[in-house]
Parts: structure tokens; C-alpha cells; sequence
């Protein structure tokens, strides 16, 4: 794979919506996530322990991350290599990769971590699959 695709995404928003941790750290969250890479932008809504698509608005508390095919393969290997390891670290560190919404962000960054760390497992596994 390179960097972001739908493939996985319908695996990703079910490992999401199952995953304890998420429906535990999430109920009283309402952010909207925006995910930009080439070939691929696509909006999720965080609310109250549910993820869904959410491409019809971009609602003011949206976190956009934005990056290159490399980037974005980078960030979702099963082990990254220091930066790509953390969005943080991403935007620090890379040139092809940015972050938008900072506040909402830093508010919700416990969720958004696990939303994005459920992202590269599911990722990893639709590699395996295709393997």
C-alpha cells in the first residue's frame, strides 16, 4: 500500500467502534477528523463513542492531517521508524505533513491517538490479507 486508500476503512471503522478503550475515552467527544493524502480526503466524525464518514460539512472543530503517499505509508507501517511513529512528531520532523486544528487536536488528542493507532493496525492487517 501507499499511503492512504479506502481498503481498509470499512475494517478500520469497526475495529474502532469495537474497541473498548475508544467507547470508554470518547463518550463525552465530538470532533471531526479530516484525513488528506494524494488521491484521497475524507472527513470522520468523533461523537460520543461513535466514528462515522462525515464528508457532507467540516464542522469547526475539525483536526485535518495532511500528507504525502510517503508520509502517510510511513506513518501507517505495523512499526514505524522515528518520526513517523507519532502525528506529533510527523509535523515536526517531516516536510510532507501538516496539521490543522491544533487546539482540537491538543482537547482530543487521547482519542485521536487511539482512532489513528486502530488506523494503522487495520491498515497492517489489509496488507497481510493482500500478502
Amino acid at each position: 500500500m501507499t499511503g492512504l486508500d479506502r481498503g481498509w476503512e470499512a475494517d478500520w471503522l469497526t475495529a474502532v467502534g469495537e474497541d473498548p478503550e475508544f467507547r470508554l475515552i470518547s463518550r463525552w467527544t465530538r470532533v471531526s477528523l479530516r484525513l488528506i493524502g494524494e488521491n484521497f480526503d475524507r472527513t470522520y466524525r468523533i461523537d460520543h463513542s461513535t466514528i462515522a464518514v462525515d464528508d457532507e460539512r467540516a464542522p469547526a472543530h475539525t483536526v485535518t492531517l495532511t500528507g504525502s503517499s510517503d508520509a502517510w505509508t510511513s506513518y501507517l507501517s505495523p512499526v514505524p521508524r522515528p518520526p513517523n511513529h507519532h502525528i506529533l512528531a510527523m509535523q515536526r520532523r517531516r516536510n510532507d505533513f501538516s496539521i490543522d486544528g491544533r487546539h482540537a487536536l491538543i482537547q482530543h488528542l487521547r482519542v485521536l491517538n487511539r482512532v489513528l493507532d486502530l488506523m494503522r493496525t487495520a491498515s497492517a492487517s489489509r496488507e497481510r490479507e493482500l500478502t
